[in-house]
């Protein structure tokens, strides 16, 4: 049975599409702003416009072809379906996000792409600063509009009775032009100029005109404003931006001009918007079919070790994913010094572990999902023994790794080949019998894909989260502060922090420190995960490893060309940019973010800190308060553990 919706209860279902958009791009550091009636709707009645049915949005250009690349995330948070020329499932030159519950009727056009209501996705693109040339562009846009629109047209109907007798003629004169062609033009014609290399931004495409181009640098400079309780981003120029378009955008229109689009909205009422998104609504149930997502977290308590990052990160994954409704399994791994045991004792004990782990386990059955934090805090050989009897009960096997020794450890040259043939035997069963396993980033899957594990069965995550209690805690920064290097500081682990550069201030914070204290470095000792963010000073955190400061070296070096290094995430939740290897996987995250720096050598700070201008640094920290916001909701695991 279908339901006619009213105005209000469009708005209603658009605002939640809007919100699935922006935790797309958060999860991506894409930059989007409120376009049209929509800003004119937050500027002037604090959300959508009270006769108008319609979300507009707009994107620079590079962060526009970056989202269609990734739209389809947003299925995991909702019953929605992205749609765009460049997906080759619209005949628009720009992009939409449908509701698929609902279905709609629209009076004087028969689009036949268009039978769920939706919200609209506009790149902008550079224009000239030559009025002449700017309002050639526009012509051309409005033209090649005008023949894509008219072959949508509805036959026999319209506004007036003219515009119903000439739409036929029209349609056949822009027919030999045809949607696609028409589409191309437009794209092409959007296209000329770079947001990059251009001075002046706007929406050409279907924009309004060439009032349209705003200031690039004004344009930019985000601003929040409200827009139906929820906190969305402006363009600075905002007041110039509705000026340009609507004149005095304070003064309501005239009665008669208060319309909107002309169409009829359904829903079936056999689906209950309640129920629609597990994940988005925080129902208890995940969205994991009729099975039940379980996920471990290992208990281990001895001294020092709540100092570290390495619980933190786990106790992080466990919150987010009981917030995602899964069930927690604890799993009780006492500390056993297990180098003086005999080799009967050490059999015992696995034996032991197995037995743990095999009752932690029961309860997961046929359907269910298990996530497992890997490598397991206390690894025994026999870990795969017990997954593999949860796969036998019909449930998935999900590694979500923290690291992976067989890649680290295993290259120490101070390890025996014991161990290493041990490691590779424990790590590898594991990654071999589960059926996913969520990977740091694309290098990460790159290096397991040529180790011969299928592509299939990875997912990415990205970089990790990094959950703060205190929402106020932030990191105080400042461009000639010193550069914070925080995490473990044991020589064994971080040599590179025994031959730092003696011309840049550093301020250390971990556990582990065995140099001392110079002019320009100062330890200020360790502090509980959730605290050290509102300790922390600093103009950048610095995300280096291994044996000296010319270049990232040594097995734990090499580690980072793979690796999420957890500091990187605190950092950034703290608000803090970063510093970071070249070579290190996540160098292109921060430089695609915006908030950070990579070099080459520890011998170049001096340099790059003396070349950075105070507005490209408050930039950066601007960026990196963005990126750390997504970190501290947990935006990047739960868009991973969506695509299981």
């Amino acid at each position: 049975m279908k339901k006619k919706l009213s105005l209000q209860e469009i708005h209603s279902y658009e605002l939640d599409i809007l919100k699935a958009y922006i935790r797309v791009c958060e999860d991506h550091g894409l930059r989007w702003y409120l376009a049209g009636g929509t800003l004119l709707g937050a500027i002037r009645h604090k959300g959508f416009i009270p006769w108008d049915d319609d979300v507009d949005l707009l994107m620079p250009r590079p962060d526009y072809d970056a989202f269609i690349r990734v739209a389809h995330e947003v299925e995991n948070y909702g019953p929605y379906r992205a749609a765009a020329y460049e997906l080759h499932n619209l005949a628009y030159p720009f992009a939409k996000i449908y509701d698929v519950r609902t279905s709609i009727h629209k009076l004087y056009d028969g689009d036949e792409t268009e039978q769920n209501i939706w919200i609209d996705i506009m790149p902008m693109d550079g224009l000239p600063a030559d009025d002449r040339e700017n309002a050639a562009m526009f012509r051309k846009s409005l033209f090649l509009r005008k023949v894509l629109k008219i072959q949508y047209a509805r036959l026999g109907e319209g506004k007036t009775k003219l515009k119903a007798a000439i739409k036929p003629v029209f349609k056949v004169l822009a027919r030999p032009i045809g949607k696609e062609r028409a589409c191309a033009m437009i794209d092409r014609l959007c296209r000329t100029y770079t947001v990059d290399e251009s001075d002046y931004i706007g929406c050409i495409n279907f924009g309004y005109g060439p009032q349209e181009r705003m200031p690039k640098k004004e344009y930019l400079e985000t601003v929040q404003v409200t827009f139906e309780g929820l906190s969305c981003n402006a363009p600075g120029c905002w007041d110039f931006y509705l000026r340009s378009l609507y004149g005095d955008y304070m003064q309501l229109p005239p009665e008669e001009k208060r319309v909107a689009h002309s169409m009829d909205v359904w829903v079936e009422t056999e689906d209950p918007r309640e129920t629609a998104d597990p994940v988005r609504t925080g129902s208890a149930e995940p969205a994991f079919g009729k099975g039940r997502l379980f996920y471990t977290q290992e208990i281990r308590t001895e001294d020092g070790y709540a100092r570290t990052a390495g619980i933190k990160a786990r106790d992080d994954i466990a919150q987010i994913l009981r917030g995602m409704g899964g069930r927690e399994i604890l799993i009780d791994v006492p500390a056993t010094d297990r180098i003086s045991q005999s080799t009967v004792e050490k059999l015992t004990y696995h034996a032991g572990l197995m037995k743990t782990w095999d009752t932690a386990l029961a309860e997961v059955s046929r359907g269910d999902t298990l996530i497992v934090q890997f490598p397991l805090v206390n690894h025994f050989m026999l870990g795969s023994v017990s997954l593999r009897k949860v796969r036998a009960r019909g449930a998935r096997v999900v590694l979500l790794i923290h690291d992976l020794d067989t890649l680290r450890v295993a290259k120490r040259a101070d390890l025996s080949a014991r161990e290493k043939l041990r490691l590779q035997l424990e790590e590898k069963d594991c990654l071999r019998m589960c059926d996913a396993m969520i990977v740091h980033n694309t290098e990460m899957k790159e290096k397991l894909l040529a180790l011969g594990f299928p592509a299939g069965k990875m997912i990415s995550l990205g970089i990790f989260d990094y959950l703060i209690p205190d929402a106020s805690l932030h990191a105080e920064t400042g461009k000639d502060l010193p550069i914070v290097i925080a995490g473990t500081l044991r020589r064994h682990k971080a040599g590179y922090v025994y031959d730092l550069p003696e011309d840049v201030p550093f301020a250390l914070y971990g556990v582990g420190f065995e140099g001392e204290e110079r002019e320009n470095l100062k330890y200020f000792g360790s502090f509980p995960s959730d605290e050290l963010p509102g300790v922390m000073k600093g103009s950048f955190g610095l995300v280096w490893d291994g044996d000296t400061a010319d270049t990232c070296s040594g097995a734990y070096g090499d580690y980072l060309r793979i690796n999420n290094p957890h500091k990187t995430s605190l950092y950034l939740a703290s608000g803090l940019p970063v510093i970071i290897w070249k070579d290190a996987a996540l160098a292109r995250f921060v430089e695609k973010n915006h908030c950070g720096i990579a070099v080459s050598s520890l011998q170049e700070l001096r340099d790059v800190r003396s070349r950075l201008t105070e507005e490209e640094y408050l930039a950066m920290c601007r960026n990196a308060l963005a990126v750390g916001r997504r970190l501290r909701r947990g935006a990047c695991t739960r868009r991973a553990v969506g695509k299981l």
